[in-house]
């Protein structure tokens, strides 16, 4: 299911009524192993208290509001009208990057929505190898914004 509609089903929901009502979206990720889905999560930013509450959609579950990782002040709103990229067509334009990389063997997948001056897919493929690709699609065009793939074992050494 696409992550708008869970999202739908979700505010209809008695755990919703949890979030803080001046909480807004922020982010919305999914993770994939192995082929299997976590399920969406969806990050609710409290500017108030400067906490997340995040409500994962399989099983559903509100956590414990949490601290920020944006050290630059406030996370900014995402607008799901802006996004006009489908998972479906993010993973063709992810795939072909990775294609072009030669990266297989694919373990894990991460796709984060966020807004970061504009609202972008921010997705990160883990492989067998230990090899990161990360890729940054706009959400709005499909735009590639970035890409870059090492290992895992260069984080460290990275400035």
């Amino acid at each position: 299911m696409e992550f708008k509609e869970e999202l739908k089903k979700l505010k209809k929901s008695d755990l919703y009524k949890d979030i803080d009502e001046n909480a807004y979206l922020t982010h919305v990720s999914m993770m994939e192993e192995d082929k299997s889905k976590s399920g969406w999560e969806f990050g609710f930013y409290n500017p108030l208290t400067k906490k997340v509450s995040v409500i994962e959609s399989n099983p559903l579950k509100l956590r414990e509001p949490d601290d920020i990782l944006n050290r630059d002040g406030d996370v900014e709103e995402l607008d799901l009208d802006k996004v006009k990229i489908s998972v479906d067509q993010l993973n063709e334009l992810v795939d072909k990057v990775a294609k072009k990389e030669n990266v297989s063997l694919i373990t894990k997948k991460i796709l984060i929505l966020q807004k970061i001056k504009k609202t972008i897919w921010n997705i990160t493929y883990l492989t067998k190898d230990y090899n990161l690709l990360n890729v940054r699609i706009d959400a709005e065009n499909g735009a590639l914004l970035h890409s870059e793939f090492h290992s895992v074992f260069d984080l460290g050494l990275r400035q």
